[in-house]
Parts: structure tokens; sequence; C-alpha cells
């Protein structure tokens, strides 16, 4: 099944189980990859172009698999594969597990469970030029026994393939599609994690000369970390969900503000600003029409999803608060 295809410069990349490239012009296959023997094997993020390679983000549909309580739960584990951007030939693979599955356990029925799996990357890897990396986040792990790198931020060496430095977030997260509720809970992990996945691309940013990566996991928490110094943790703040008044749309929000400390420029809005409607709120933003404004008893916070008329409509469903629209 096809998941995704873009051009550069007159080549068609196409994105499956695997990739290929077929020629704009002519319809020729250039040629194609496969990405993975494990037949739970796909791709959720797009992969990133860089000085003539080409970096897929390898995730699964295992965590599905393991709905059937008589699956043996599991053995993929996430990966970055880099390939030649010209021939297709893979270059390194970058495991986000160190240690191989092996039999960790036994259901009552008798199934085998197995372990280490997961820590899947579902998103695009994230290009630092100047320090010739690459930055991805990972999932959670399928089984427990867990690993030190799922429900990461990784960083690794664009030539190489080596890993500079992990940042954990959440230890000790094994959860599975088992865990769904209303389902036998068969190959639910003992005490299930709480799912708290990097399910989108680090943001690398420059704020004030320095250099953040701002990555957001599905636990609300949003964590810089400094890429210059290990992956060292620089804050992290949450959106306290529960105390959200309204969620509203509005591409105009942001105009006319004034900044009080923070980063205005070409790149992002990050701070706090102030400006007539909104008072003084905090941004996270990278593309001011895409605003959304969350307001809380205390405060308000401008972010930029995209697109920003899901999230909206998502969040209001979560929060249990009328979705406003500027329309």
């Amino acid at each position: 099944m096809l998941r995704k295809a873009f051009v550069v410069l007159g080549v068609v990349l196409l994105v499956f189980c695997g990739a290929g490239t077929v020629d704009a012009a002519s319809g020729h296959l250039l040629w194609m990859a496969a990405l993975g023997e494990d037949p739970s094997t796909t791709l959720t993020g797009a992969l990133s172009l860089h000085a003539g390679r080409l970096f897929a983000p390898i995730s699964s549909l295992e965590d599905r698999f393991a709905i059937d309580p008589g699956y043996a739960c599991c053995t993929h584990q996430g990966a970055v594969v880099a390939l030649d951007a010209g021939s297709g030939r893979v270059l390194w693979r970058r495991s986000t597990i160190d240690d191989p599955p092996r039999e960790i356990g036994r259901r009552p029925n008798g199934t085998p469970i197995l372990g280490p799996a997961g820590a899947s990357v579902w998103n695009t890897p994230t290009v630092d030029a100047h320090r010739h990396r690459i930055y991805f986040g990972t999932g959670n792990n399928y089984t427990r026994t867990t690993s030190p790198t799922s429900d990461s931020i990784f960083a690794v060496e664009i030539e190489s393939g080596a890993v500079a430095w992990v940042y954990q977030a959440t230890a000790d997260d094994a959860w599975n599609g088992g865990c769904l509720p209303d389902l036998a809970p068969g190959n639910c992990p003992p005490a299930a994690g709480p799912d708290h996945d990097f399910g989108a691309p680090p943001i690398l940013l420059t704020v004030d000369g320095r250099d953040l990566l701002v990555a957001g996991a599905k636990s609300g928490v949003v964590r810089a970390l400094d890429p210059a110094d290990g992956g060292r943790l620089l804050w992290k703040t949450r959106v306290p969900l529960r105390e959200l008044m309204s969620v509203k749309f509005d591409p105009e929000a942001t105009r006319r503000s004034i900044r009080t400390l923070g980063n205005g420029g070409f790149f992002s809005f990050t701070g706090y600003f102030r400006n007539k409607d909104l008072g003084s709120y905090r941004a996270l933003m990278t593309d001011r029409r895409h605003a959304v404004v969350l307001r809380f008893p205390s405060s308000v916070i401008v972010i930029s999803p995209d697109p920003p008329e899901v999230f909206v409509n998502r969040i209001s469903q979560y929060a249990r608060v009328e979705p406003r629209s500027p329309y």
C-alpha cells in the first residue's frame, strides 16, 4: 500500500512498507528498497532528505496484532534507516533497542511473551546540518521487559548512524493494543504504562542565539533539550487540559503583539507576548496563520497545530469545552 509520495528534483519518492523512486518525467522506476523483514513493519512518518541521503523512520503495526490474545507479542523494534538517495542502497540501520527480542514468559493460555519490543519511530527525523546529526522520537515498549530508549529522543550521527545521546522522558512504559478498553486483556502487560509516545518530530529552534530541541509527547508535556550538551533537559511544561476554559482557532489572534520575553524571529514565536485582545500570553508557534488560543483560569497559551481545525475539535472533545472558530 502506497503511504506517501513527493517530488524532489524531478524524482518521485514513493513510500509504502519500503521506499522507491520513480523518474517524474518518464515514470521509469529508478530503485526500490525494503526497509524491514518483519511483516508488521510500516512507515507513518515521512522520510527526511539531506546531502544525498534519505532517513526512513520505521514503525510497526504489531501493537495492533497484540489485540489477539493468541498472538505471541512482541518482537518488532523501531529503527531509522539511512539510504543513498541515488541508488536506494542501505547505508546504515539504527535500531532503537540494543537487545534482541527473546521469550520472557508465557500467558496462562501458553502463548509466549516476547521482548524487548516497540520503541517505534512514528515521526519524521529532524536534520541538524550544523552538528551533522538527526533527531527523532520513539514510542512505548510493547511488553514488559522495557528498554531505556522507549519514549525517548535520539540524536544520531548522519555519517555512521552512531548514537550521540538519548534522552528518555518516560521510563518503564509498556503498552499494546490488548490494553484498549473492552478488549480481552490477554496481551496487555501487567501494570500497563501510560502510552506516552513522542508522535511528532522534534523541532530544532534557535532562541536568543541558543539552539533548542523542543519535543512534545502524548502526555501533554513539552520539553526543551540542549542539542549541544548531550540532550540535557532545559525546561518542561504541561498544558493542563482539565483546566481549559476555551479553545479557538484564530489566525489573527497574535496581530499587533509586543514581545516581552522570548523569540519572535523568522522561524518561530516562542516566549511571552502581549496584545490588546489576549493580554499577556505564552506562544509556542511556528506559523501564526494556524494560531489556536487556549484559555485557562490564570493564563493564555497560543500554539500552531496543523491542521488547526482538527486539533480544536479533538481537544474540545477531550476537555469538554465548546470549540470556537473565527468564521
